[in-house]
């Protein structure tokens, strides 16, 4: 796949590591799956959108944690989300809907937190905090991309993030 980024990303701006990675992602989602390989597919469009997911937060909010910078993209675009749901394309809405199907449990070293669960499909903190607890266990935890629940999560997460950031981005003209 040839792309438009530059190797180093040092010396680019967050804006066009946005515009690089959610492309990344949309070729990736735009794909076919590529039979066994799926776990990878999958997890390359979940880490290449939240990796844009926090350059956009980093840039928006000038916050230290990774928690108060969701807290603050949830609460700046709550109601945005609320009022424009039914405009998300199904493959979205599935995915949400696929994440509120699983009580995600935090499997990260000495986790002690309770799990995370959507109960309100419309409710953007229970969608976003769902797909952090992902990225959590991915990163640090046990998420194997060779499980077929552990890829079914990650697919889910992933495209409902893509989804949900590019509606976002479209609308904050970053894309």
């Amino acid at each position: 796949m040839s792309d438009n980024c530059p190797n180093s990303m040092v010396s680019i701006s967050r804006e066009h590591i946005i515009q690089c990675l959610m492309e990344k992602a949309k070729n990736e989602i735009s794909g076919t799956k590529r039979g066994l390989d799926q776990g990878y597919q999958d997890t390359e469009i979940f880490v290449y959108t939240f990796i844009a997911f926090e350059a956009f937060t980093c840039l928006r909010y000038n916050l230290s944690s990774p928690g108060q910078r969701n807290k603050a993209f949830c609460n700046g675009f709550k109601d945005v989300y609320i009022r424009d749901f039914n405009t998300l394309p199904d493959e979205c809405k599935d995915a949400i809907l696929e994440l509120s199907r699983h009580s995600i449990p935090d499997m990260s070293p000495g986790g002690r937190s309770r799990p995370k669960t959507i109960h309100n499909l419309r409710d953007l903190t229970q969608v976003i905090d769902s797909i952090y607890r992902v990225r959590c266990n991915l990163f640090h935890g046990g998420k194997d991309i060779n499980e077929i629940a552990d890829i079914a999560l990650i697919s889910a997460a992933g495209k409902a993030l893509y989804y949900i950031l590019e509606k976002f981005l479209i609308r904050e003209k970053y894309l």
